[in-house]
């Protein structure tokens, strides 16, 4: 009696902990604009917002007016558009207020969520401490909600997916759970397209776990369709759209990123897939005699060697850790069959390595780690479960009480700190957009990198996304092919709004540089931007 009053009141500092979470941000989508906008810290997030505008508004699936863009993960753009459809006539602000609370419904449904799949496995008191860090820890709920972007709905589907695979995973030929893990795998690829990677590698571990249980022929088939079918409809429904309405089968906005990932000098960096085979390809082409130069040249100023001897200890510190947790902790295997944590961190190891090293895809943001930290939450919690053993039940208690209300007043100090009721310090979004308008005419037309804020903002002008990631394939197509110029002269672009290392840095500097002459210089709060008016 004692220990299921205790676990009712974890439940209840739980539902507290997300009912904090959605009045926090109802409170933010009261606050002043200025205070509203730091929170939407990311760019890229204006990039679904003014997609789903002009959609709402009859203008197409676009971005920029350039063509049909399908450079978004398709459910949370499904949750912007009515939104913007709902809110249309009513200002840029209100829809972004809607989204703030959405967002915080979504966070503290996660949290939900993760607190009721660890409770059976790690205790109440563990998983509410897991679930109270996962939300309310400041770095860890900015990673979580991510300014806007898909990161809270992706974060959910996985929990969500996570938590059906339990079920299945114990009971593999119980048809009903086969079905809803099916519409759960769905949802999180639909959410982020890469989440693809990890559904994968659960159906091959899905198969295996199947045969072992005897299943053959019919009976496979239709577990494994069960299982696929919603996904293949989901996603398959989305890639031939994109293929039929834009020209391609991919986002665009992975093509490009992978585009810029295999260039030189870009302000992102170089993707590991591209320098990894520009050095193996010279050290293949060096004579045996000059392998010395060559090591002394590349590897001292190259992470490659640093990198490789870091993985390489972290796999024979992982097999070694995992031997001895078997050995110390005799149910280890027995707790990774309940939690399903073979398929799933198999799923997340293949989805790390894909993004990191194979895809090729420069720039890698916060948000696409959503998967890995998840992984990390739920092996946070094995650990605290195991080492709460030591604690005496009345100590635990009082510690995860403790910690949750500490994480509380955290978040809550952190939250009014940065997010004041009132702020009269105009935001830079909002200055940004009236300064473009000021020194530059009706109905211009104004190309820029990272436009997502200022295409949304800015009145009577229109803004072409310079880097493309919420283009079209003609875009990245006349990139590739070295005539953006006269693809941008074609589309009447007269101005350029960006950084002045779009003078030096690749792929501006041999392109479009050369026609871009100095007007304006803007600065706000350490901002430098420059005008440029295109000279073709």
């Amino acid at each position: 009696m004692n220990q299921g009053r205790q676990r009712l009141t974890a439940d209840h500092l739980m539902w507290g902990v997300a009912l904090a979470i959605v009045l926090m941000h109802g409170y933010l989508a009261t606050t002043s604009t200025n205070s509203l906008l730091n929170w939407y810290r990311y760019d890229d997030a204006f990039y679904y917002f003014k997609t789903a505008q002009n959609f709402a508004h009859g203008l197409g699936m676009t971005f920029d007016g350039t063509g049909t863009t399908n450079g978004f993960h398709p459910l949370w753009m499904a949750v912007c558009v009515p939104v913007f459809a709902l809110a249309r006539g009513v200002g840029d602000v209100l829809p972004l207020r809607v989204l703030v609370v959405i967002v915080g419904v979504l966070v503290a449904a996660s949290a939900w969520a993760l607190y009721r799949a660890g409770k059976r496995l790690w205790g109440a008191e563990v998983a509410l401490l897991v679930a109270a860090f996962w939300a309310l820890w400041p770095a860890s709920y900015v990673a979580l909600s991510a300014g806007g972007m898909e990161t809270s709905l992706n974060a959910l589907t996985l929990i969500v997916f996570w938590r059906m695979l339990m079920r299945v995973w114990a009971h593999p030929t119980e048809g009903r759970a086969v079905r809803v893990l099916g519409w759960a795998a769905a949802l999180a690829m639909l959410a982020r397209l890469d989440n693809a990677l990890i559904v994968a590698v659960v159906g091959l571990a899905l198969i295996w776990r199947w045969w072992q249980e005897g299943l053959r022929g019919k009976r496979l088939v239709r577990m494994m369709w069960w299982f696929g079918w919603p996904g293949l409809l989901g996603v398959g429904a989305f890639l031939v759209w994109g293929y039929v309405a834009v020209g391609s089968w991919m986002p665009i906005s992975s093509e490009v990123k992978a585009w810029w990932g295999s260039l030189m000098g870009t302000p992102y960096g170089r993707a590991w897939r591209y320098r990894l085979a520009n050095f193996l390809t010279t050290w293949a082409h060096t004579p045996l005699t000059q392998w010395p130069r060559l090591w002394a040249q590349y590897l001292p100023s190259w992470r490659l060697a640093v990198a490789l001897t870091a993985a390489f200890a972290a796999l024979l510190g992982g097999i070694a850790g995992l031997r001895a947790a078997f050995r110390r902790w005799p149910d280890l295997k027995t707790h990774f069959s309940q939690a399903a944590l073979a398929p799933f961190l198999g799923g997340v190891m293949a989805h790390w390595a894909y993004m990191r090293v194979f895809s090729g895809i420069m720039p890698l943001r916060p948000w696409y780690w959503t998967p890995e930290r998840l992984a990390a939450a739920i092996l946070a919690g094995w650990a605290l479960s195991k080492l709460s053993q030591r604690i005496p039940a009345s100590q635990r208690v009082k510690t995860a009480y403790l910690g949750t209300g500490m994480l509380l007043i955290i978040l809550g100090g952190w939250w009014l700190e940065a997010f004041p009721w009132y702020n009269a310090h105009e935001h830079v979004y909002l200055h940004t957009a009236r300064w473009v308008e000021a020194h530059t005419e009706k109905g211009a037309v104004i190309g820029a990198p990272g436009s997502g804020a200022l295409g949304y903002f800015v009145h009577d002008r229109r803004v072409i996304n310079l880097d493309g990631l919420i283009s079209t394939p003609a875009y990245l197509h006349a990139w590739q092919e070295g005539k953006i110029v006269p693809y941008l002269h074609h589309l009447h672009v007269q101005y350029v709004f960006a950084g002045y290392w779009v003078k030096h840095m690749a792929p501006y500097k041999d392109t479009l540089a050369p026609y871009l002459v100095n007007l304006e210089q803007y600065r706000y709060d350490g901002v430098l931007v420059g005008l440029f008016r295109v000279q073709y």
